[in-house]
């Protein structure tokens, strides 16, 4: 891969790789890992539990009401450690309010005061993209009334259009994130979670895979109750640790990446280059332990679909690229060594070993026939049936489909394999049967709205400003690719990325325009 010692200024503000883990970053980094221990006790002390949740919620009012961006840094932060949102929450007996409900509605309520005191314009209203979320935001007020129509229950209307209420952070985002240096600070944070998320996993499958049997029990409950992701027995000693937020491994990846293949190479290699590889190679590692067949296809085809940029529009050299590509497969070797070593210390005669064919083809030779994936498939006839019977319009949130399914966590509760669910692993089925296919067009037309805004950076990709939008919308194509099989486009986990992207779309324009301008007037 090649380095990055090119800068661009924009506004005053140098955009370099090393800008990412400075001081936001190692405070975030700290303050979230005393979160996560706080998690943990929380869940052995389950009083300190509402105690922590309604302390971080008010925390977090307090701190948006004078700075609206740290607001939206706790946000992002929670985003990409706490999966489903549930590191802390409120119990109301039926109803569990997460933590990120919580932040969500203390982000909300200190901008709104904000505005209603006229500290702040709404800077939303003042965006390329305002008419494009407006339209999409009546579209999914639609679903609601449609899935009304259809007598849907209320119940399963509200928890299928949960996810949705993320995208009224389009405003508090928009308002609080105004410059580059704001974003380069949020990305410090997020690369902060990225790394505690990291370390969670490895540090996961190191105590799993050693077997210390007095501690297993409490954290892989309190890993499965707060939502955060699953750990599963593969055989021989080897766990699959698999986090719903490693989807932003899979953006941050193709960020990193984006920062290692456009700059031209002048120098040596630093040591800040060794760096950007590293975390690269760590998300890689993250990417394979997480055991997604979700994730490695819409890795594998966002790469091939990258690369087909790079030599076509971009138009870099073979040499380049295959240069590039031996250095991914070398970084997943070396990844795979780093997890064999993991599973196998310090006991190096256990009969832990996994073979890496055994592995890749476990998950890829018979997609049928393993339970979650033939469950999958099984849904498959019946949900396209359903989708044909209204194509257009839909039949609006909380839509049911009842299909037969393998997948033992279903068949515990219905063990006749007859299984009956609103949520649907099709992402794009999904919505066509929430949204119709009208709906579902002006979602992707929103989209590629803000794919096409950030046009002008693809003329001089090696510059590091450049590098930094197309690496995120990078991370945008991955995320839709992703979509087609596990469902993030109508998760608060994608919805954020969409947010944050657009947002930081429209302020890198407005200033690469405006320093344009400059230029040419001088």
């Amino acid at each position: 891969m090649a380095s990055h010692q090119t800068q661009t200024t924009i506004s005053g503000v140098t955009i370099d790789f090393r800008h990412f883990f400075q001081a936001h970053y190692h405070t975030t980094l700290l303050a979230l890992l005393a979160f996560e221990v706080l998690s943990f006790l929380s869940f052995l002390f389950l009083p300190l539990n509402t105690l922590f949740c309604v302390f971080f919620i008010f925390f977090t009012f307090l701190l948006s009401l004078h700075d609206l961006r740290i607001g939206v840094f706790i946000a992002l932060a929670e985003l990409v450690v706490a999966s489903k949102g549930y590191l802390f929450y409120l119990d109301f007996g039926s109803f569990l309010m997460s933590l990120r409900l919580g932040i969500f509605l203390a982000v909300m309520f200190a901008w709104f005061l904000t505005v209603l005191r006229g500290r702040r314009q709404i800077q939303f209203f003042h965006s390329r993209h305002w008419k494009f979320y407006l339209l999409f935001f009546v579209v999914i007020f639609f679903g609601i009334v449609n899935g009304f129509m259809h007598y849907n229950t209320a119940s399963n209307i509200f928890y299928d259009v949960n996810g949705f209420l993320y995208f009224g952070f389009v405003f508090p985002f928009f308002d609080a994130l105004r410059t580059p240096k704001d974003f380069l600070q949020a990305l410090q944070v997020m690369f902060a979670g990225i790394t505690v998320t990291i370390l969670k996993s490895l540090f996961l499958l190191f105590i799993f895979s050693q077997q210390f049997l007095h501690v297993l029990p409490p954290i892989y409950k309190w890993v499965r109750v707060t939502g955060v992701g699953e750990i599963t027995l593969l055989g021989n000693f080897f766990y699959r640790i698999f986090f719903q937020s490693h989807v932003y491994e899979v953006i941050f990846f193709f960020l990193i990446f984006s920062f290692c293949i456009f700059p031209k190479r002048k120098h040596s290699y630093s040591r800040f280059d060794w760096s950007v590889i590293t975390r690269g190679a760590l998300c890689l590692l993250v990417i394979f332990l997480s055991y997604s067949r979700s994730f490695w296809l819409g890795t594998i085809m966002a790469l091939f679909l990258i690369y087909l940029l790079l030599f076509f529009y971009w138009h870099l050299s073979l040499k380049r690229l295959a240069f590039s590509l031996f250095a991914l497969v070398l970084v997943f070797f070396i990844d795979y060594a780093l997890i064999f070593g993991t599973v196998n210390f310090p006991l190096p005669n256990r009969a832990a070993t996994f073979g890496l064919t055994s592995l890749l083809t476990e998950r890829t030779e018979d997609l049928t026939e393993e339970a979650a994936s033939a469950s999958r498939f099984q849904l498959l006839g019946p949900l396209l049936q359903k989708n044909i019977s209204s194509p257009l319009f839909g039949t609006g949130f909380g839509s049911t489909v009842r299909y037969q399914t393998r997948d033992p966590r279903a068949l515990e509760t219905h063990p006749d394999g007859w299984y009956t669910t609103y949520a649907f692993e099709w992402g794009y089925l999904d919505l066509w049967l929430k949204l119709g296919l009208i709906g579902l067009v002006i979602y992707l037309w929103l989209l590629l709205k803000i794919i096409l805004d950030a046009r002008v950076f693809f003329k001089h990709p090696e510059n590091d400003s450049s590098c930094l939008v197309i690496g995120v919308l990078f991370g945008v194509i991955a995320l839709i690719l992703i979509n087609a099989t596990t469902p993030f486009l109508n998760h608060p986990l994608g919805i954020g990325w969409i947010i944050f992207v657009s947002a930081l779309v429209e302020v890198f324009r407005n200033h690469y325009v405006s320093s344009h301008q400059t230029n040419q007037v001088a």
